[in-house]
């Protein structure tokens, strides 16, 4: 039950990036589900290192500021 409602979640998340239906997913070679997985979850680490260190720089600015 777990694997089929990470497959499950990892489908829709795709469906979602790629605005890709969801018999294309189903169609899609397993390898390449794989690799479009990982990217998405490195993309998502990115994202949330950008947002961090954007954050930092703001605090850093206000705390100039005083």
């Amino acid at each position: 039950m777990r694997y089929r409602k990470i497959l499950e979640e990892n489908i829709f998340s795709l469906k979602e990036l790629m605005k890709q239906g969801y018999l294309d997913i189903m169609l899609m070679p397993v390898k390449r589900f794989l690799n479009e997985i990982k990217w998405k979850s490195e993309l998502e680490e990115e994202k949330q290192k950008l947002m961090q260190e954007e954050e930092n720089k703001i605090k850093a600015a206000n705390k100039q500021k005083r």
